[in-house]
């Protein structure tokens, strides 16, 4: 694994933990990982997770 790897993978493992324990907005999660815009956290948050980060935190808060 590659240091862009490894810090992409920390990242989301971040926002994952975000996503399902803080009521913040997507965009203020990608921020708070280190992105720019929505757009890309988005983006690389599905192509690692395969699903996108809205569903993720829907699904995780269904579960509580």
């Amino acid at each position: 694994m590659g240091i862009k790897e490894y810090i992409t993978y920390h990242r989301i493992q971040l926002a994952k933990r975000l996503l399902k324990h803080e009521q913040l907005c997507i965009f203020q999660i990608a921020l708070e990982v280190g992105y720019s815009t929505h757009e890309a956290f988005s983006s690389m948050f599905k192509k690692i997770e395969n699903i996108n980060p809205s569903t993720y935190q829907k699904i995780y808060s269904e579960k509580i």
